[in-house]
């Protein structure tokens, strides 16, 4: 092992050297890349499917920027102000079971994309399904 400087310090009656190498350089940085401030683009296709249990679950494509870490899923409640975050804030898939089981409440849905960086996407376009009186389960798109 080559170091390209050593310091002398006497410590209680020792010496102790402090090897010194690559002073000032990092070559091996670990973690988001601080430089990194694009946001990844919005998921697409957002839209409430029956998974094979009749379970309504919200799903959307993947965002296509390659170092996507996960989503955010917010909802907007009939007559709400302002979304909130769903129970299961940032799922690394591209599926979210919708609590409850049946649709029975008017429930605004979307999505966003958060990279390694920290970088968040625009939100998706958001979707709205309901029974509206329908049969239970149906969806009628707003």
């Amino acid at each position: 092992m080559k170091f390209s400087r050593s310091i002398v310090l006497p410590l209680a009656g020792l010496a102790v050297i402090a090897a010194l190498s690559g002073c000032g350089s990092n070559n091996n940085v670990v973690g988001p890349d601080p430089l990194d401030t694009t946001p990844p683009p919005a998921p697409t296709n957002l839209q409430v499917v029956f998974d094979g249990s009749g379970q309504p679950t919200l799903t959307w494509d993947a965002s296509a920027a390659p170092d996507v870490t996960g989503y955010e899923v917010e909802s907007l409640s009939a007559g709400g102000n302002d979304y909130v975050q769903a129970d299961d804030p940032n799922v690394a898939d591209t599926a979210y079971l919708l609590p409850g089981g049946v649709i029975s409440v008017q429930v605004t849905y979307r999505v966003r994309a958060v990279d390694a960086s920290g970088n968040w996407s625009a939100f998706s376009t958001a979707v709205t399904p309901s029974n509206n009186g329908g049969p239970e389960g149906a969806l009628i798109w707003e």
